[in-house]
């Protein structure tokens, strides 16, 4: 499989199932995209969340009559033959499927995002515990850094009149100045750009 980030403004989600997955689901994708989600019942946390609930009896017809326009479809039902039921009729409709209870052609991964890095983590349906221990071990490495990739970002425009193996080496050296690392992790941004001019050739 390849991963690929993909923009989800102006997308639907349509997610079968209230339980907690389907909720986790939600989650993920209602800070970007459209999300319904059709369920009889709905986890508590789906009251955190901003999409959607339309509380209805699930079948295959319906599940059609959803996937039509929906970008993504997620069969999270706790019976695997009606989510056999659900991605048959929404891979018709032209959509995605990302199933919950099995591997199938689209896999969501485990994610973990700042405001400037996302970094996305999968075993391909292997091991979902070690996506998630991998993601724990990770998460405060990429809180860190996420400031450095707003620094990062503004430096290449500053150096942008330099030849491109002296901008490469300016950044590279932004990166691995430790002063400046802990000056963002203190919430200094201001100081940090300092230092980092420090380097500009």
């Amino acid at each position: 499989m390849i991963p690929l980030f993909h923009d989800f403004a102006d997308r639907r989600v349509v997610i079968f199932g209230g339980g907690a997955v389907a909720a986790r689901k939600a989650a993920l994708f209602a800070t970007e995209a459209e999300v319904v989600v059709p369920s009889l019942a709905f986890h508590e946390r789906f009251s955190e969340i901003d999409c959607r609930l339309h509380r209805t009896q699930i079948d295959g017809d319906l599940a059609a009559w959803y996937a039509t326009d929906a970008f993504l479809v997620i069969p999270a039902t706790d019976d695997p033959e009606l989510n056999d039921r659900i991605a048959a009729r929404a891979a018709e409709q032209g959509a995605l499927v990302n199933r919950v209870d099995e591997t199938g052609r689209t896999i969501t991964p485990s994610v973990i995002s700042g405001d400037n890095l996302t970094v996305g983590i999968a075993t391909g349906g292997g091991s979902p515990a070690v996506s998630k221990y991998l993601r724990q071990q990770l998460e405060a490495e990429i809180e860190a850094l996420d400031p450095m990739v707003e620094l990062q970002s503004e430096l290449r425009e500053r150096a942008g009149d330099l030849p491109s193996a002296a901008r490469r080496e300016f950044l590279w050296d932004v990166l691995e100045d430790d002063r400046i690392h802990e000056t963002l992790e203190a919430g200094k941004f201001e100081q940090a750009r300092t230092l980092a001019m420090e380097h500009h050739p």
